[in-house]
């Protein structure tokens, strides 16, 4: 069987546009709008109309001032795509849609930057693709999918770090461009920040231990992007970092309700579950060699999300892509290989 072969990549292409197509399709209709996003369309659209991210819903019942607290960069793409495509329900949901397409390529990638098996990789992405929470997510007039592909983006730069010589100079600009997009991310939706804190000790860690020289310049090449690009927003919104800091402690609840700490939605419990499963035998069948940089990277996210974020809403998406990749690692082996050199083989 041979799936290089034109009848089934014709097979694949007609699968795929399928797919792109209910998307399309449904885009409108499910699910149905909801107050988060006639709000976040109509900051949107007062940006691109006044330059300003004031909040227009409801107005009669309050004041329309400026909400600063999510960043600009999820506003200023729904200005842009407001402009060129006109503002719609259609047009505003297109951009989670969009970004949860790259999202699938993103999550390749970084499953990719440890191992080579293109059966599992495409197995991580259909079931990320056909996952109905997922699915919905991708409809919903929010930032989540936006800010986690620039994070994701990040992640990927961080994990080709792991993998270059340690004299190779692209490490640095590795970290500068992951350093960028962290940012970025941030800018879209701070909640993407729930990992960092143990994602930047990770880092630190390795550069200490395996790579003394060059931690100095790391240091600058990640931080100096990161730190001087969610600085100019600070100073803009909150007007420096002390007031930005009392924001956030007094609206904690942005993040994570006093006494949610590991709280679990019931319906992502099965999926948690077996994603525990997977590390057991994972650590069982390989030991310390389990824990490489792409289950590390993984189990951070995972871990973190759940003692940071309080998940009332669609806020897991952004984890979901690591959750697949940790069950999917364990799927190696020779029966795994030699199907996915059966399937993948190409033609001589």
């Amino acid at each position: 069987m041979n799936f290089t072969s034109g009848k089934y990549q014709i097979i694949f292409l007609v699968t795929v546009m399928v797919y792109l197509l209910i998307h399309l399709v449904t885009l409108t209709s499910y699910p149905l709008p909801w107050y988060d996003e006639t709000y976040m369309a109509a900051i949107g659209k007062a940006f691109l109309e006044t330059g300003r991210f004031t909040k227009t819903v409801a107005y009669f019942t309050d004041t329309p001032t400026e909400d600063l607290r999510y960043g600009p960069m999820y506003f200023i793409v729904a200005a842009f795509v407001f402009k060129v495509l006109g503002f719609g329900i259609f047009q505003f949901r297109l951009i989670a849609f969009i970004a949860g397409i790259f999202t699938f390529w993103l999550s390749l990638k970084i499953y990719f930057t440890e191992k080579n098996n293109v059966l599992i990789a495409w197995c991580i992405i259909a079931v990320l693709a056909i996952d109905s929470f997922y699915f919905r997510c991708m409809h919903e007039g929010r930032m989540d999918l936006l800010a986690s592909c620039f994070m994701l983006t990040a992640h990927l730069f961080i994990l080709k770090v792991f993998h270059l010589n340690k004299k190779d100079k692209t490490i640095l600009k590795a970290l500068f461009i992951a350093g960028f997009f962290a940012a970025i991310s941030l800018l879209t939706s701070p909640r993407l920040g729930f990992a960092l804190p143990l994602l930047f000790i990770y880092l630190l860690g390795f550069f200490i231990f395996k790579n003394p020289s060059l931690l100095l310049k790391a240091l600058i090449s990640f931080l100096l992007p990161f730190v001087s690009i969610y600085s100019i927003w600070i100073f803009y919104a909150f007007g420096g970092y002390t007031h930005f800091i009392n924001f956030y402690i007094e609206n904690l609840g942005y993040t994570r309700l006093n006494g949610y700490p590991f709280y679990f939605p019931k319906q992502q419990i099965p999926l948690l579950a077996i994603c525990i499963i997977s590390v057991f035998l994972g650590v069982l069948q390989k030991k310390g060699n389990y824990f490489t940089p792409l289950s590390i990277m993984a189990l951070i996210n995972i871990a973190s999300y759940y003692l940071v974020v309080y998940d009332n809403g669609p806020y897991a998406s952004l984890i979901y892509p690591y959750l697949y990749i940790i069950i999917f690692i364990n799927f190696e082996g020779s029966f795994w290989k030699e199907a996915s050199e059966k399937i993948f083989k190409t033609s001589n």
